[in-house]
């Protein structure tokens, strides 16, 4: 385990939850 590893994870997390936060944002069907 390295820290390159879990800065990936991390960034990888972050962007998804961004995208899903757009997508709500956008989505009619999410309100």
């Amino acid at each position: 385990f390295s820290v390159g590893v879990f800065v990936i994870k991390n960034a990888i997390q972050n962007f998804k939850n961004a995208i899903q936060t757009k997508t709500m944002e956008v989505s009619p069907m999410a309100k």
